[in-house]
């Protein structure tokens, strides 16, 4: 997260990467693998990957609504950052439902 803030998003990449193999291995359907997934799919969004960053953030979403219900709010957030990232790519619609999906989670 430091080297992400440092604009170093090579160096963040890395370090995330490292956690990931190290918490997949040890969690498989866990929240801390789901933050993993969420950690890389911002840094592909910072990078302007954009594309490579919503499946890292759709896994995140998978594994977190297994864990606990659609209303949590952790999955608010990452509906929230695909918006964004469909935003970023030009897919207003999709952009929209998932802005909606978190503004609806989100206040419940």
């Amino acid at each position: 997260m430091i080297a992400s803030q440092r604009v170093q998003f090579d160096l963040a990449m890395d370090y995330h990467e490292h956690a990931f193999q190290f918490d997949r291995v040890r969690f498989s359907q866990h929240a801390r693998l789901a933050v993993d997934y969420k950690h890389l799919g911002a840094r592909f969004r910072e990078k302007g990957l954009y594309e490579n960053a919503l499946p890292h953030y759709n896994s995140a979403l998978g594994i977190l609504t297994g864990l606990y219900r659609e209303e949590h709010l952790e999955v608010s957030y990452i509906y929230g950052e695909m918006g964004f990232v469909y935003s970023l790519i030009d897919d207003f619609e999709e952009a929209h439902n998932c802005k909606h999906k978190s503004l609806e989670f989100f206040l419940g």
